[in-house]
């Protein structure tokens, strides 16, 4: 591992304790830092602002160019996010006044619920969960706020989805089209996209997880903006983790580079470490469905390679999969996956991944070629 990928892998906590902070200082001394590279990979892993809070915080010895950037960065994510926020949060408050329950998910709650700082997190959309039978009410709340569902823009302006799109996609995912409005400066759009489950529909990997289990523990929180249904800290950790092994396995996904970003392991660990999980209930969860539980492993596993072990190692016995060499390959949707040829530490500092044996003969293939005929 290169020095600037140690400094990086350092600094991946949003409070940095005196260990950290003397192991950074050690980097900075002991190595001539290629920030030119680092930067690079801070852009690529969506850490900026989340590098800018850790620069200032910890006062790092870093030029103030550097920090500059990473300034305007963290103050247009801030504004961005306050933005956002402040025009779809109606939105949530009219579906709640109507008896229409949904909960932020993604980066919208984190936001809300672990970091606490809308300039920490970058995120360009806002995401939903909602029960399956409520689509037809919650698109036309949406609607009514001037949104329309939309795959393709030109000339600046989204283009309505068709009849076929619609079916197609819900038929297919686990989401609808996603809802686009015109923005303002730091919006292009304003993008809703809802979800009536957290887990993928793809034909190889069927996953039985009654999602009333989620709906049935909601929790509440109230701020300045008014009432907020959100999953309980374990169901927010399953979604978080569904989340992630679509974006690290999925071969569509891996294509448009969503796979081994760092910004998403920082989720895993800073949503651990700011709420008490119930690991024994979660284990009997996680250990009812094969695929939950080969799901639920993977990102853990993964999370302890970047941050070494914080999560209870009995808990990681207990739903630890019979095999486990499939936490080093991908493309489990297409009905056989595929082995990477490097470690995962070392995949996550490869900036151009290429996957070998593309082909239209893919299942995936086959359903975005079908897709694309329509739009």
């Amino acid at each position: 591992m290169k020095h600037e990928e140690r400094l990086l892998i350092t600094l991946l906590k949003v409070r940095l304790g005196i260990e950290e902070e003397d192991k950074v200082n050690k980097l900075l001394r002991s190595n001539s830092t290629d920030w030119g590279y680092f930067f690079n990979l801070v852009i690529h892993h969506k850490l900026p602002s989340f590098l800018y809070h850790q620069i200032i915080d910890s006062k790092l010895p870093v030029s103030r160019k550097w920090i500059s950037l990473l300034e305007i960065n963290y103050l247009g994510t801030k504004q961005k996010n306050q933005e956002r926020e402040s025009f779809l949060t109606p939105i949530i408050q009219d579906l709640y006044s109507k008896n229409i329950i949904c909960t932020p998910i993604k980066g919208a709650a984190l936001n809300l619920l672990v970091y606490g700082d809308l300039g920490l997190r970058q995120s360009n959309d806002y995401d939903l969960l909602i029960q399956e039978k409520d689509i037809p009410k919650v698109t036309k709340v949406i609607e009514d706020y001037g949104f329309i569902q939309s795959n393709k823009i030109e000339n600046g302006v989204p283009l309505p989805a068709t009849r076929f799109e619609k079916t197609f996609y819900r038929l297919s995912t686990h989401e609808v089209v996603p809802f686009l409005k015109k923005g303002d400066l730091f919006n292009n759009f304003f993008e809703i996209d809802v979800q009536f489950d957290i887990f993928s529909h793809a034909e190889n990997l069927p996953v039985d997880f009654p999602l009333e289990n989620l709906f049935n523990n909601l929790e509440t929180i109230n701020n300045d903006k008014g009432k907020f249904f959100i999953l309980k800290p374990e169901h927010n950790l399953l979604q978080l983790c569904s989340h992630i092994f679509q974006d690290n396995t999925m071969l569509q996904n891996i294509i448009k580079g969503k796979d081994h970003i760092l910004r998403d392991f920082v989720d895993i660990y800073e949503l651990i470490n700011k709420y008490t999980i119930d690991w024994d209930n979660f284990s009997n969860e996680v250990k009812s469905d094969p695929w939950v539980q080969k799901i639920v492993y993977y990102v853990l596993f993964h999370t302890e390679e970047i941050f070494g072990n914080f999560i209870p190692q009995d808990f990681i016995r207990k739903i630890k999969p019979e095999c486990t060499k499939y936490v080093d390959e991908y493309g489990f949707e297409e009905g056989k996956s595929s082995q990477w040829t490097n470690e995962f530490v070392d995949r996550l500092f490869e900036l151009d991944v290429s996957i070998e044996e593309q082909s239209e003969n893919f299942k995936s293939n086959k359903y975005f070629n079908m897709f694309s005929k329509y739009k």
